[in-house]
């Protein structure tokens, strides 16, 4: 996904596709325009900001490596033994 200047459309074609994965069901073409509405609906006029989440981002790439060791998770991410600690006590 690019960054900076992304459109609206891009966005909630990403929530899509990103649903569908996780959720693990396919949504057709008039389920996509639906969601699509409804946002524009509610969110009408607004600029959105997506805040990044760092952390968040590095504790869910942790949890997804949970069966590896500190050592290992440390060298896939590269964060420090110390950081990834502190991320799993979480």
């Amino acid at each position: 996904m690019k960054k900076g200047g992304a459109k609206v459309t891009e966005i909630l074609k990403f929530f899509a596709d990103e649903f569908e994965r996780v959720a693990g069901v396919k949504l057709n073409a008039e389920q996509r325009r639906e969601v699509e509405v409804a946002t524009r609906l509610t969110y009408a006029g607004e600029r959105p900001y997506i805040a990044a989440y760092p952390k968040q981002t590095r504790a869910v790439q942790i949890a997804k490596l949970n069966a590896l060791d500190n050592r290992q998770i440390s060298q896939n991410t590269g964060l420090s033994i110390r950081r990834v600690q502190q991320l799993r006590k979480r």
